[in-house]
Parts: C-alpha cells; structure tokens; sequence
C-alpha cells in the first residue's frame, strides 16, 4: 500500500472509532418512554421537586425562544455537571429524557453554538 493509501484507511478507522463512541454515547444519554400526559405531569413536578429550591436558569418563554431566569452564581447549590432535558411530545405520547455531562458540551460547543444564532439574554 502507498503512503496516502494507509493515511486513508487510517482516517476512516478513526473516522468509524469516533461516530461509533459517539452514537453509543448519544444513545445511552436519550430515553423515551411512552406515557400519558397525566403521568408524564407527574414525572416532571417530581424532576422539579427535586432541586429543592434552586430555580431554573433557563426557560421558555411563551413564544419559544429561550430566555434566561437567573444566574448560576445566584445558587447556592453546587455547580452543574449535567444538562438535564425532560419533554413531553404529546404527538408520540411520550415522555424524552436527554442527560448530557457539561463536558460533552463544552467539547462540542462548535457543533452545538449555530443551534442558538443569538446569545441568550443576560448571559453576557
């Protein structure tokens, strides 16, 4: 085999390894169960109940966009390690959990960053 040959297959080895880490990854931080609303209701006051009473940084707002409630140096709690998403898709009847270590995210903030085209208000 020739030089650039072997840099090839070397590269699509790589390549392979890498998506490989990554989808068991992803696959291990999302879970859908399917519910009704009435359950998946419960499930998220019970997600809420337990942060005590730390309150959200980031929310919603009624049109969609994400607006910022707080600051994390408002919190007296320990610093976050996690992002935690729990969503209700009423269209499938199910209830989605993602779990993501900040790392990650911090690691992917290049992938991640054109997901929000405007910072988020207040996080300057």
């Amino acid at each position: 085999m020739r030089t650039w040959q072997v840099a090839v297959v070397g590269l699509l080895v790589a390549a392979g390894i890498g998506l490989s880490i990554f989808f068991v990854f992803a696959r291990q931080a999302v879970r859908f169960e399917e519910t009704d609303e009435a359950t998946a209701r419960r499930q998220l006051e019970q997600a809420r109940a337990s942060f005590g009473s730390a309150h959200p940084i980031l929310a919603l707002n009624d049109a969609g966009q994400l607006q910022r409630l707080g600051s994390p140096a408002e919190s007296p709690q320990q610093p976050a390690d996690r992002l935690m998403v729990l969503a209700y898709l009423t269209s499938e009847r199910g209830l989605v959990r993602v779990e993501v270590p900040l790392w990650f995210l911090k690691l992917k903030a290049p992938v991640v960053r054109p997901a929000f085209p405007e910072p988020i208000p207040g996080s300057d």
